[in-house]
């Protein structure tokens, strides 16, 4: 059995971090003969379910800046393989080790594959301040230079980590997760959602939390040109509403939904149980994804596992995970994406629903099986070559 460590990111700020761990898990578990067992570095029991049951390790490592810090980056670039780390991990039987911003060196003991979730940075800097940008390049280039392989999401994020990193050529390897979803018997009804979350009317979910380049914007114009139309469509956006690197949008989002005269045809729920959430997924007229950058959209991913119907963006990365009834809209053309939703409503049949999410829900173990039969590839190429 093949031990790997998995430094699994555990923040409100981004549940994305925590949801990839979480699909791999459930995955994982479905194996009929794993070759690997995840090892949590950290504590496992601060994790949710499944990740929770795994056994973990112990990680020490110093504050960015302090001494040791500073003693670790020194050992790394003389003897290139970060040994307080590495040999920390080897001693408790760790075989690689899965992590985001943090590698054992190129000649350490353990070798790393290290997680890029994407390249929002460089596709639009206007997002983040320059001491960020400074950060994510450093850390793209560390990587580059001293991971022993590079886990991305998608096809798109690997040609972009071979443009902006040429000297990682050849050491990406792509691994398009799988979202898990619950199966329809194991949510509430769709009264009690009504009930719980006042639902009376028919409404689309946008499951996207709070930061700008999720593009909620053009969703509310959409409400507005819609409304000038005499329609008036209801959209349920549920996710976390901050956005750290910009504290000020929420309140931003909302004077320009008032500004729009639609601010009863947005609700914001925050975050939900996943129980709600799946819910809320299933009992929509669609979904919607008006996203202007992603790594790998886990709200296109969550559609396919249900068999939604989804509006999505135009980009790169939605083209790449093709959802089966997925339409596509510009990211800035708000008076498409109204026309969108209007055929959805005026077309939407539940014969045809039903039967979706049936066949969707067939097809899920065998995308789930072959999303953990990916993953134990990788590791095992990654542990044979070091």
């Amino acid at each position: 059995m093949i031990n790997v460590g998995w430094m699994v990111p555990n923040t409100p700020q981004w549940i994305g971090g925590l949801n990839y761990f979480v699909n791999l898990s459930v995955a994982i578990q479905e194996l009929p003969d794993p070759q690997t067992t995840p090892v949590i570095i950290g504590v496992a029991s601060s994790l949710p379910p499944p990740l929770n049951n795994y056994k973990d390790a112990s990680w020490i490592f110093p504050r960015r800046f302090s001494p040791g810090w500073f003693r670790n980056r020194i050992e790394n670039f003389i003897f290139k393989n970060n040994s307080p780390l590495g040999q920390q991990l080897a001693r408790q039987g760790i075989d690689l080790l899965l992590a985001l911003g943090i590698r054992t060196g190129i000649e350490s003991p353990v070798p790393t594959l290290e997680w890029i979730a994407d390249f929002q940075h460089r596709h639009l800097p206007e997002f983040f301040t320059q001491e960020e940008l400074d950060l994510r390049n450093e850390g793209h280039d560390m990587a580059a230079r001293d991971a022993h392989g590079i886990l991305v999401s998608s096809e798109t994020a690997r040609d972009d980590l071979y443009r902006f990193n040429p000297e990682a050529f050849g050491k990406a390897h792509v691994l398009r997760f799988v979202a898990n979803i619950l199966d329809a018997n194991a949510v509430p009804t769709k009264k009690e959602i009504e009930r719980r979350y006042k639902l009376g009317e028919t409404y689309f979910h946008l499951p996207n939390q709070l930061w700008a380049h999720k593009n909620h914007k053009v969703v509310v114009e959409a409400l507005r040109i819609l409304k000038d139309r005499g329609k008036e469509p209801l959209v349920i956006s549920t996710g976390h509403t901050e956005d750290y690197r910009n504290p000020g949008f929420f309140k931003q989002l909302g004077n320009r939904i008032e500004a729009a005269g639609v601010t009863d045809r947005i609700r914001f729920l925050g975050v939900v149980p996943f129980a709600d959430l799946s819910a809320l997924m299933r009992y929509a007229v669609a979904m919607i994804n008006p996203s202007l950058f992603e790594g790998w959209s886990t709200t296109v991913e969550e559609a396919k596992s249900i068999g939604k119907k989804i509006i999505l963006s135009d980009i790169p990365v939605h083209r790449e995970q093709t959802p089966e009834r997925g339409i596509y809209f510009p990211p800035d053309d708000a008076g498409m994406l109204a026309d969108l939703m209007t055929a959805v409503i005026d077309g939407f049949d539940p014969t045809v629903e039903a039967r979706s999410q049936k066949k969707a829900a067939a097809a899920l173990p065998l995308r789930r099986l072959e999303f953990a039969e990916t993953y134990e590839g990788i590791v095992k190429k990654m542990i044979k070559g070091h």
